[in-house]
């Protein structure tokens, strides 16, 4: 329904707000939002994501907020917009929610400039990866129709001579995969959330991980 007009915008913003959506725990559902966004054409492409709704679990505000801006950006918006409701009457998790995107805007926009090779960083042919253990996919209702997305999510990109590779969990339980190749190192994000099996790793519920290679300059499409 966004599509009609997004030609005639100079840019498009589309609300991505997985708890009120009632999606919390089918988070796939913001890839789908995003892909949705991207579809559009729109250019640039803004995915607006949620900070006014009181969750039932604050503890899990970080792991979501994270999950949420980086699977937007992995799925192809330009960039990312919080909707605050700091005023909204009865809405007291404003102060958890803006530390967990704070530290991911600290993320995106530091010394490593995670950010800038997401956006501006050439995409590559991703990783294969295997779900060993734990749901593989995710079934939710979105634009009136039945939705089917993998669980888990993967991304590459190469920014000069650093390859970079993105896994995100969006279940709400943890999951082992494996990754072929296999990174190499210690993940620079999401190290306390993905602990190294024999076969892979296990990913704690909306993990978000990311791996820095500067020594790769594999250009595959």
């Amino acid at each position: 329904y966004l599509r009609p007009i997004a030609a005639r915008l100079g840019g498009l913003a589309k609300g991505s707000y997985a708890n009120y959506a009632r999606h919390r725990l089918e988070r796939a559902w913001v890839r789908w939002s995003a892909e949705e966004l991207v579809a559009t054409g729109a250019d640039p492409a803004f995915a607006v994501v949620e900070m006014f709704e009181d969750p039932s679990s604050p503890e899990h505000v970080g792991a979501w907020a994270r999950h949420d801006v980086y699977t937007s950006l992995i799925s192809g918006a330009d960039g990312v917009l919080v909707y605050s409701g700091a005023q909204r009457p009865g809405f007291t998790a404003h102060g958890e929610y803006s530390r967990a995107y704070a530290a991911v805007a600290r993320e995106l926009n530091g010394e490593l400039a995670i950010g800038d090779a997401l956006v501006a960083g050439r995409r590559c042919r991703p990783r294969t990866l295997r779900v060993i253990d734990g749901p593989s996919v995710q079934r939710f209702s979105a634009d009136q129709e039945g939705q089917v997305r993998p669980s888990t999510a993967t991304a590459e990109r190469l920014r000069g001579r650093v390859r970079w590779t993105f896994v995100i969990n969006s279940a709400a339980d943890p999951v082992v995969i494996a990754l072929d190749p296999p990174p190499r190192g210690t993940p620079v994000v999401g190290a306390e959330v993905a602990i190294p099996t024999g076969e892979g790793f296990w990913l704690a519920p909306w993990a978000t991980v990311v791996w820095r290679d500067p020594q790769s300059i594999d250009t595959d499409d």
